[in-house]
């Protein structure tokens, strides 16, 4: 089977790594696989082709319309038995122009209202919508997709056969290794609340050595505020790495702190877990509490309790027997419910199930155009005229003024 993982572009993080081990699972399996980017070349692109994974990358042509970029992206798509789309806009749209046995599936990874509208879209000409936890599953729902086509497929990884730190002596340092990873974003993963957490833990007494690793729009911020509440500290701010070298930083870390206000289902949780770190993360229902049970394999504090955390950051230093119990939990929690096989089989599985209706003829007919709410503004006329054009009608009283939707999809909102 050929089977297409679309996506954006492979830019750096959760997503990627789901793609990658998708990708993983598929070929082991006997499938050819392509990871196909849609609008640029990501930063990861070329670090994937040289890991052996081939990568696309279909570049829209500012010459030409954004409804040319679609039907260009469905003509390579036509070669393909299945379609996993990852927040794919113009592959999205051009789904109504594929072969009829072709299954398409669209994955939503969290419940940004953009990444809901682009997944729900076009609903006509895609099978099923995989939702990666039961919040993001809600969420769909809520939207007004019909529940018969949602299925929640968690996310999975790699994870070893025994528990990574059998062999460990968490007393064995006088400082805490403490990790965060992510995108350097307050507005989603709360990363200004790091300084006040850990000087909490500090004032204690705790010796703590805190290593970030990540970039984004706040890392400036944040680099200020540790200077000003914790200018004796030993905080490492690495930056953006390569996804083995973060990993070889986590591996050696005693405990994650993940303060965000939300998630879709974080792949850095599973894999700290996986290496036996102990989390303390925010409580987001459907989410981190579909993974943790909070004093049991990690914690879950408040998002923004500052305080909260600082203080289970404090606790778990000066009780280090009870990490042992709680890093060998942490990882069996992984192993038994989130290994990338089981992610990968459910995908299969998925795909044969729907494979199965379109032969059967239960699902309706392709609709043989291109869902042009997808592509943005003036979607027929050249790329490179679109925003001067769009201006123009603008000042003419011609064309409304744009709406800023709300970042995050919440249902008693809307």
């Amino acid at each position: 089977m050929r089977i297409a993982i679309v996506t954006y572009a492979l830019q750096v993080g959760g997503v990627e790594t789901f793609i990658k081990l998708l990708a993983d699972y598929f070929q082991a399996q006997g499938h050819e696989v392509d990871i196909i980017e849609t609008v640029t070349k990501g930063r990861w692109s070329e670090t994937f082709e040289a890991a052996g994974y081939s990568v696309i990358t279909l570049l829209p042509n500012n010459y030409r319309s954004r409804i040319h970029h679609a039907k260009k992206i469905a003509q390579v798509l036509n070669n393909y038995d299945a379609v996993i789309l990852n927040d794919a806009p113009y592959a999205q749209a051009a789904l109504g122009l594929l072969p009829e046995q072709t299954v398409t599936i669209p994955v939503l990874h969290m419940n940004l209202t953009s990444m809901l509208r682009n997944a729900a879209a076009n609903d006509n000409n895609w099978d099923a919508l995989s939702a990666v936890s039961p919040a993001v599953r809600d969420s769909v729902l809520h939207y007004g997709v019909e529940k018969k086509k949602v299925v929640c497929i968690p996310n999975g990884i790699k994870v070893a056969e025994q528990w990574p730190k059998n062999k460990y002596d968490f007393s064995q340092s006088d400082f805490f290794q403490v990790v965060y990873i992510g995108a350097v974003s307050h507005a989603q993963k709360g990363v200004l609340y790091l300084p006040g957490i850990i000087k909490e833990a500090l004032s204690g007494g705790a010796k703590i050595r805190f290593e970030i690793i990540g970039d984004g729009p706040d890392l400036g911020n944040l680099r200020r505020r540790f200077e000003r509440d914790c200018p004796h500290a030993d905080i490492f701010l690495h930056g953006s790495l390569p996804h083995d070298s973060a990993m070889a930083i986590l591996v050696r870390s005693d405990v994650l702190v993940m303060p965000s206000h939300f998630e879709g289902l974080p792949l850095v949780l599973l894999e700290a877990m996986a290496q036996g770190v102990v989390p303390i993360v925010s409580r987001l229902p459907g989410c981190t509490d579909f993974v943790l049970e909070d004093g049991t394999n990690g914690y879950l504090v408040e998002p923004g309790d500052e305080k909260g955390f600082g203080e289970v950051l404090f606790r778990l230093y000066k009780e280090r027997p009870t990490l042992t119990l709680l890093s060998l939990r942490a990882w069996e929690t992984i192993y038994k419910r989130f290994p990338y096989i089981k992610t990968g089989s459910s995908y299969l599985e998925l795909i044969e199930k729907c494979s199965l209706r379109r032969q059967q003829a239960e699902m309706p007919k392709r609709s043989r155009t291109i869902d042009k709410t997808l592509l943005g503004d003036l979607p027929r006329f050249p790329i490179f005229l679109v925003r001067p054009l769009r201006k123009a009608l603008r000042l003419l009283g011609l064309f409304p003024q744009p709406v800023q939707e709300p970042l995050l999809f919440e249902p008693h909102r809307w």
